[in-house]
């Protein structure tokens, strides 16, 4: 799943970058962003815990993951520009670079026995 922060965070993040590179992910992105819904295959589902990360992030951190993502590189390469930098223009007033945030990722997984 996608990183969240805190509310005032998540909301720059979805109006800063992810309304914008939504239409450059790829349709396997798509389907693990969803969290495989609508994925049916003939096999029997294996019930399994959720799976939840917690990191703690500098805003560098959480910059550095966003440019290893597939449709933030097109996006860049596509409008000739950064999303990630003007993201971090953004955010750099609500965290300064030595405060550390707890970044949270819902991890999904998609097992089935046949």
């Amino acid at each position: 799943g996608f990183v969240k922060i805190n509310n005032e965070v998540d909301k720059i993040m979805e109006h800063v970058l992810h309304s914008e590179i939504d239409k450059y992910w790829s349709d396997g992105n798509k389907l693990i962003i969803s969290g495989f819904k609508g994925t049916n295959f003939p096999f029997k589902k294996i019930n399994t815990p959720s799976f939840k990360m917690n990191l703690n992030w500098k805003l560098s951190d959480l910059l550095s993951y966003l440019n290893t993502w597939s449709a933030v590189k097109i996006y860049n390469e596509k409008n000739n520009s950064n999303i990630v930098e003007i993201l971090r223009l953004h955010l750099e007033p609500l965290w300064n670079s030595i405060d550390y945030k707890t970044a949270k990722m819902d991890l999904y997984n998609y097992i089935r026995k046949k």
